[in-house]
């Protein structure tokens, strides 16, 4: 069961801030070619990075909400960490138990680690699912805490 990114606007938004940087970097090279005569190599590859990483930026925004950012397993939650990195995968058995903060669901493990993921690129439907699949799946009594009891049990 996938969860997607939501929130369309503010990935087109940073899909444009990459776009941007892209064509202000490809300026960089047209204005270095034809009116300055000669190429600085390091003003040149330092414009030509900044297209090609802005051009990544910008796809991958534009992408992003077509990705599960949360996506529920039979045994495990998977979190997406971006094209470079494979997806984090918690073993429901391993959560000890979850807080809910700061726009963050925290899944403290059994291993004395810590999981998370950002509630606010979720909508809010996917978080009340996911919580209440999370207490359906995970094996532990109150799966969910408070932050207050989190820090008056736990000290964290």
């Amino acid at each position: 069961m996938g969860y997607k990114f939501t929130d369309e606007n503010k990935w087109a938004r940073k899909g444009i801030n990459g776009f941007l940087t892209a064509i202000i970097g490809f300026m960089l090279i047209i204005v270095q070619i034809y009116l300055v005569d000669s190429i600085d190599s390091l003003l040149f590859y330092s414009s030509f990075i900044s297209v090609l990483i802005g051009l990544l930026q910008g796809i991958y925004y534009m992408n992003r909400t077509q990705h599960d950012y949360i996506f529920l397993e039979e045994n495990c939650l998977s979190i997406y960490r971006g094209p470079l990195f494979p997806r984090k995968k918690i073993e429901y058995n391993d959560i000890n138990y979850c807080v809910e903060m700061s726009g963050l669901i925290i899944c403290y493990l059994k291993d004395d680690k810590e999981a998370q993921f950002n509630t606010e690129w979720l909508s809010v439907i996917d978080v009340v699912q996911i919580k209440k699949q999370l207490k359906l799946r995970v094996k532990v009594e109150n799966v969910f805490r408070t932050e207050a009891e989190n820090y008056r049990l736990f000290g964290h």
